[in-house]
């Protein structure tokens, strides 16, 4: 029998930063009757201060379990009460700002801190909480204070200190007679070949630094995990017939891997106490052509009114880049010293705004990082073929995902029974760089995917032999024609060139009776052509 029992307490301490209403200033009212003026600037409305901004300063959760084994021999309990507690404290930042009504921005911050693993949970108890000697009051000297377990560690080995003697196979090398003929070697038996060993030495820690870098990063005592998630909207319409927008988004995760009761002086410890980051960020271009508005500037006309005949109104168009780094480990005090990626160049990273030593060009962001063309350039922190990789702490898990598209369509409806046409074309190109394998560039390329579609709708009444047995009658056919090229770059995999022809559907009828009953009947059909090369093996 048990006699189980858990509490658990929350506090949270919020504040409401925002504004309760717009400030409205016309910063630009003043030259809104200028002609180079954009009448969307000239009267926009200017908002100095951030719509949302929600700071909880403290969400504090303490968890207090009982457990007691009873005997049902026994009216008292034989054996004493376990008791466990776990606190735990999060802080967060969400902030909603609308600039301009054309320009948005949001950013959310969230931290997670685990206070039993970094020993100070005993701060947040009964007897030390209301007490200023451990912690200080309210435990605000934990709270308020930054991380201390990333150091400058000085070391060295104790070649008096002999660990382990192995004999190492690969090195061994066969003995020769007087004659100068090879001795078959024997394994053990050293007198047939020379022998070398690895030495195992003591490892021992001589001195630790003074500098916490947890404080030049922003790192907060005990933190566990970081999310930031950054959000940028931009709609201009400077030009009236050619309305855009523009986003970009960075999201950034980091997460601390620590040893409880972690001792700077214990050499086993120093190789589990790091970093690891997830970082992706995300550019999207979508520009739309009204072409009513670009063939009417001077008035209607016969490109007008054809165009309205067709109800064709717009070509979309869409460029989009999505980065992803993930399994990038490190410590921070070799981030510093020797990745040379200082504080605030590590927070335009995790934004995706900068590349660990300056900020990311303006083409880079937008075309997905096609500027990098040199081999210097993956060479640094957060690219695959970094060569200041923190070796004592590194998890081999390193990959770069890449993945560019672009697509394009338009629709229009044909004057006769309203038949409705659509179009659409897309390139896209995808890979993966990694760390451990850098040549393995898998690499897959479409080009070209074009897709068309046919919508003929309610056709029922248009036939005498239809109208007086259905109420509606539709049909709909769409065919798309894809070639995608894969590419194994020094790997045995073959590489693939595959064209498809997708009729989804070859036909859809959609019928409705009299009687409301619904009828629905599609065919669908697929055709896939595959060629792969296989790769040659080169023996020299």
């Amino acid at each position: 029998m048990r006699a189980d029992s858990s509490y658990t307490y929350n506090t949270t301490l919020d504040y409401k930063l925002g504004t309760f209403e717009p400030f409205n200033f016309k910063i630009f009212n003043a030259l809104k009757d200028k002609k180079w003026m954009p009448n969307q600037l000239g009267n926009a409305s200017f908002e100095p201060w951030p719509q949302t901004f929600d700071f909880t300063l403290m969400d504090l959760t303490y968890s207090k379990n009982i457990n007691q084994e009873l005997d049902a021999d026994f009216v008292e309990p034989q054996v004493p009460r376990i008791l466990d507690y776990d606190v735990s404290l999060r802080h967060k930042v969400n902030m909603r700002w609308n600039i301009f009504p054309f320009l948005t921005a949001s950013y959310s911050l969230g931290i997670n801190r685990d206070m039993e693993a970094g020993g100070d949970r005993e701060r947040f108890t009964k007897e030390n909480f209301f007490s200023t000697k451990k912690g200080s009051l309210f435990a605000n000297g934990v709270i308020f204070d930054h991380d201390h377990t990333d150091r400058d560690v000085y070391g060295s080995y104790d070649f008096d200190s002999v660990l382990a003697v192995v004999e190492n196979y690969s090195l061994r090398r066969p003995k020769l007679t007087p004659s100068g003929d090879t001795i078959p070697m024997i394994p053990g038996d050293t007198s047939t070949y020379h022998a070398f060993y690895d030495t195992t030495y003591l490892y021992r820690i001589d001195k630790v630094g003074d500098r916490a870098y947890g404080k030049d990063y922003g790192i907060l005592r005990n933190e566990k995990d970081r999310n930031q998630d950054f959000r940028l909207n931009f709609t201009p319409m400077m030009i009236p017939f050619l309305p855009m927008r523009i986003s970009y988004g960075g999201s950034f995760n980091q997460v601390k891997s620590i040893p409880d009761d972690f001792d700077f002086f214990d050499s086993d410890m120093h190789n589990k106490n790091f970093w690891s980051i997830q970082q992706s960020n995300r550019f999207e271009f979508n520009p739309t052509l009204r072409l009513v508005d670009l063939f009417g500037i001077g008035g209607k006309n016969a490109i007008t009114k054809t165009l309205d005949k067709l109800r064709w109104r717009e070509l979309r168009a869409t460029w989009a880049v999505d980065l992803g780094t993930r399994g990038e480990d490190f410590t921070l005090s070799h981030l510093y010293n020797q990745q040379g990626v200082m504080p605030g160049q590590y927070w335009l990273y995790s934004l995706g705004l900068g590349d660990g030593f300056r900020h990311r060009s303006l083409w880079n962001v937008v075309s997905g990082d096609m500027g990098l063309t040199e081999r210097e350039d993956f060479e640094k922190f957060g690219q695959y073929r970094s060569k200041t990789v923190d070796t004592l702490v590194y998890r081999k898990n390193f990959n770069h995902g890449v993945n560019r598209r672009a697509t394009g369509g338009t629709n229009l409806t044909l004057p006769i029974w309203d038949i409705g046409l659509s179009t659409d074309i897309l390139w896209s190109q995808e890979f993966t760089q990694h760390r451990e394998t850098p040549l393995y560039l898998d690499t897959t390329t479409t080009w070209p995917k074009v897709g068309i579609g046919v919508n003929v709708p309610n056709f029922a009444h248009r036939l005498d032999i239809l109208k007086s047995k259905l109420r509606s009658l539709s049909a709909n056919h769409r065919t798309d024609y894809t070639f995608v090229r894969s590419v194994r770059t020094a790997q045995s995999s073959e590489d693939e060139w595959r064209k498809t022809w997708n009729f989804n559907p070859l036909l859809r009828i959609s019928a409705l009776t009299p009687k409301n009953i619904r009828i629905d009947n599609d065919i669908t059909l697929t055709l896939e052509h595959s060629l792969r090369r296989p790769k040659m093996q080169v023996v020299p």
